[in-house]
């Protein structure tokens, strides 16, 4: 089903291979835009898990252009579906209470107040529910035809590690083959043997590995338009090229920023699906007890330990029991 396209000539390079334009693209504001997904969580309407985003790009992204363009998406609310026995993550979202309704019409203002007046930034809203993937190729085919890259971010992962983008980008335009770039770590299990599955250049290392995430990316435009989004039906790309990648890790596999050796991101859990995060909206009585599934139990074990988390459990299935 996954079969390796035909290699095209890059936009930057002649029949013979010589870039008599990488300079003036190196040069322009616009080859690269930010593009940040978010959606309705807990913490809103304050902006400060964004802005910390938003900023470490500004202290880490190492000759990335102040005026660089950045696009904010905004998911729609989950329809609130009666009756829902749903558990694990899918059940810990934010759904359509009139309450959330609110908080989601107070953060759109924030981000008006915040971005409005500032010609850098795009904010774009879904009115529904569809997820990463749709909101990607909205943001995408909103960009200037002069933007090539694009750093693909999520609202709660917040870069820690300095990365040479001026060279980075260099190096992409230098080599049509690197067209996806993570920034997290790797195990040598997922190595990807073969043709250029190493690049070091302009002071850049890169290895390809064949584990695709949807978190922070470093990715060439045409390649999202013209080899993801075509197989992408599902609310996350990586339903799809998470395996697709596995089958075919020469073409699909992502390179990973200094061979994949550190983590360049942190993770601040908008969502509130983990550790003292969750243990507070379910003590609290927000999140039904009964709707965990047993990957969150074992997160929370993890972070509290067997008797903790069985204490704290049997307090909240009291004061559930109480309200009935």
């Amino acid at each position: 089903m996954y079969h390796e396209p035909a290699r095209k000539v890059s936009m930057y390079e002649t029949p013979h291979g010589s870039q008599p334009f990488l300079k003036d693209v190196l040069d322009n504001h616009k080859t690269t835009a930010i593009i940040i997904a978010t959606h309705l969580v807990p913490s809103h309407p304050s902006l400060d898990m964004l802005m910390e985003v938003l900023n470490s790009t500004r202290t880490y992204f190492k000759g990335l252009p102040h005026n660089a363009p950045v696009i904010i998406t905004v998911d729609g609310i989950q329809n609130l579906i009666a009756n829902d026995k749903r558990k694990g993550d899918a059940a810990l979202y934010l759904s359509k209470t009139n309450q959330n309704k609110e908080k989601f019409k107070l953060y759109l203002n924030a981000l008006q107040e915040k971005f409005g007046s500032d010609p850098r930034f795009q904010v774009l809203v879904s009115d529904d529910n569809v997820g990463l993937s749709t909101n990607l190729l909205r943001a995408m085919t909103s960009l200037d035809p002069d933007t090539k890259y694009v750093y693909i971010l999520q609202h709660d992962l917040p870069f820690r590690k300095e990365i040479d983008h001026t060279n980075l980008l260099k190096t992409a335009l230098e080599d049509s083959n690197i067209r996806l770039v993570s920034f997290s770590r790797v195990g040598s299990n997922d190595e990807c043997i073969g043709h250029n599955s190493q690049v070091e250049k302009n002071g850049i290392r890169l290895k390809k590995f064949s584990k695709w995430s949807d978190q922070n990316q470093f990715a060439s435009v045409q390649h999202y338009m013209q080899d993801i989004f075509p197989w992408v039906k599902t609310p996350f790309p990586e339903m799809v090229f998470f395996s697709a990648t596995k089958r075919n890790c020469t073409y699909y596999g992502p390179y990973f920023y200094e061979n994949g050796k550190d983590m360049f991101y942190g993770h601040t859990d908008a969502t509130e699906r983990y550790g003292k995060k969750l243990a507070r909206r379910i003590v609290s009585g927000e999140v039904d007890i009964t709707r965990l599934s047993s990957g969150n139990l074992i997160e929370m074990r993890r972070e509290f330990g067997e008797d903790k988390l069985n204490e704290m459990l049997a307090k909240a299935k009291e004061g559930q029991t109480r309200e009935k």
